[in-house]
């Protein structure tokens, strides 16, 4: 700026004083452009992304969940600043109760993203029940601004001391020295890629089968079928990868694919049953890939082959319990079945399967179990879960992560199945004492940890899985080499009466500008407009000033504005 000051009297003595008002208007266009560039400049320092996840949002049935609404572009605050209307909060989920959360809204919070811890290994098991009863309140409460989650890290961590800092101050501070304290402090602006998301008008939901054929000619044997879902469910989409539910039973299913793998490609071997292996998608949204499999293969040979249907959920903690729709009757195959079951499990681990019996809801929008998609069929099915109630929350969470998987019982369980279906298939007794799944037939622990830690790497929201995610190749590809005439197969929603519906703007990313706050915008055009105002009276009146001193007056006039140039 004295720089500019010294070039306006250079010009005005160069030209001897024939400025015209035209001249010093364009010398002002031109020291006002300067200017708002320095200040634009100024009051934004910076700015930074990052990837975060909205809150699930779908409606199944006449049930919806999430919010409606997407779009951020406001001021970002910390729980602890005293002004939070049409603010972004930002919180971590540790600090975080129902309570606080109303606190927030009833302070007309504008939007909140809230910080996940990176692992849950070092959470105890009452932390972690009570922030599953946390997710479910928020889960079904009627919410009517953008949420949004992310996971935590250094820079995210670093924003948020600032408002800390910035709120410690403003709340400690005098009304002149947090004014004085924020021009030399930054504050944060944050805004949202897109506009409010929309309706999808059809979803995809791909599940994917295969079939390990018996001895003999194939539509004439018997089967029996293996069925589980590949798709996690948690109020974040970003962060439901579902180690447990059903990351186990997905593995399992692959395992058990590897392991008769053998014993179907030996003649000597090869039993007279067919062994069918459905891994399905929307699980969490009522069995729909199971309903449309039903669907679809109604008049199929292979369906009405099955004598059973076997559902695998959640294998990955010690107790273990049969779901059935009704007690199967004595001397049929789902009875004899569940003893070999029972059987395997008390002389191989000296285990015990509870029976849990529950009639289905038919009129209930989501499903209790599997098995009872294909129990409303007609079809005899059972599943089996280390879960004894449906209402379980850890089915249905984000903290479902490798940290509550016991590997010893996920082997135990993997071979528990392994060698009841063996039993029933070879058709040996139910007082049967012997191992058939040992040596080189053992499962193999270390493949079943990767395949379950390659499947907990991907967030695992049916929203997400579109037929060529790398979930659902994996399973496409693991199912081919163990297993013929394998399937994709892609379901979509009816277009009359849509099961569910999803929404987009599921994912997005999130710009945090760190700018100046207002007031030092504020004082900074009042600065300007006064050094403008200087200038044109220096311009318009240098006459009537110069006037007022004696002597060589430019060499007084152009030191005082040199002046500090030199300090």
């Amino acid at each position: 700026l004295p720089l500019y000051s010294k070039l306006v009297v250079d010009m005005y003595t160069w030209t001897g004083a024939m400025w015209t008002v035209a001249d010093a208007v364009e010398a002002f266009r031109c020291l006002l452009i300067v200017l708002l560039t320095i200040q634009w400049s100024g009051s934004v320092e910076g700015v930074q992304q990052f990837s975060i996840h909205r809150m699930q949002h779908l409606d199944v049935g006449a049930t919806g969940f999430g919010s409606p609404v997407a779009y951020v572009n406001m001021e970002g605050r910390s729980t602890q600043s005293p002004v939070l209307n049409r603010r972004c909060v930002f919180v971590k989920w540790k600090d975080l109760s129902m309570a606080i959360f109303d606190n927030l809204l009833e302070r007309g919070m504008g939007a909140i993203v809230i910080l996940m811890p990176g692992s849950f290994a070092d959470i105890s098991d009452s932390v972690r029940e009570e922030w599953r009863e946390l997710e479910r309140q928020l889960l079904f409460k009627d919410i009517k601004i953008p949420v949004y989650f992310m996971t935590e890290n250094e820079q995210i961590l670093s924003i948020i001391q600032n408002m800390d800092d910035d709120a410690v101050r403003s709340n400690t501070s005098s009304v002149l020295a947090s004014v004085l304290g924020s021009f030399g402090s930054y504050g944060y602006y944050m805004t949202t890629r897109g506009a409010e998301p929309k309706k999808l008008t059809h979803s995809l939901v791909p599940s994917i089968s295969g079939l390990l054929k018996g001895s003999g000619i194939a539509d004439q044997l018997p089967t029996v079928a293996l069925v589980t879902h590949y798709d996690a469910f948690g109020i974040s989409t970003g962060h439901s990868r579902g180690a447990d539910a059903s990351g186990t039973s997905v593995v399992a299913m692959l395992e058990l694919a590897r392991l008769f793998n053998k014993l179907y490609s030996n003649s000597l071997t090869k039993p007279r049953y067919n062994l069918l292996f459905l891994i399905s998608g929307g699980g969490k949204l009522g069995y729909f890939g199971s309903r449309k499999w039903l669907d679809n293969n109604s008049d199929s040979w292979l369906l009405g082959s099955v004598d059973f249907f076997l559902c695998l959920e959640s294998l990955g903690s010690e107790e273990l319990y049969l779901h059935v729709a009704r007690h199967p009757k004595n001397g049929s195959h789902l009875a004899i079945f569940t003893d070999h079951l029972n059987s395997s499990a008390q002389f191989i681990f000296n285990k015990r399967i509870h029976t849990i019996h529950k009639k289905i809801r038919a009129s209930d929008d989501l499903l209790s179990w599997e098995h009872e998609r294909f129990a409303l069929m007609k079809q005899p099915a059972v599943t089996l879960s280390r879960h004894a109630a449906h209402g379980s929350y850890e089915r249905y969470t984000v903290f479902d992560d490798m940290s509550v998987i016991n590997e010893a019982v996920l082997v135990r369980n993997v071979e528990i199945v392994a060698e009841a279906v063996s039993r029933y298939i070879y058709e040996l007794p139910p007082a049967y004492q012997g191992r058939l799944f040992k040596d080189h037939l053992a499962v193999n622990r270390e493949l079943v940890m990767s395949q379950l830690r390659f499947l907990t790497s991907h967030t695992r929201s049916q929203q997400l899985l579109h037929s060529d995610h790398a979930v659902v190749q994996f399973i496409l590809q693991t199912l081919s080499r163990y297993t013929s005439d394998v399937q994709k197969h892609v379901y979509t929603t009816s277009k009359s009466d849509p099961e569910f519906h999803f929404y987009d703007m599921m994912s997005t990313e999130l710009q945090v500008f760190s700018v100046k706050p207002p007031i030092f915008d504020l004082f900074l055009a009042i600065v300007i407009a006064l050094y403008i105002l200087f200038v044109y009276i220096l311009v318009q009146k240098f006459d009537v000033i110069t006037s007022l001193f004696s002597g060589n007056h430019k060499v007084i006039v152009t030191s005082l504005i040199n002046e500090p140039i030199a300090q």
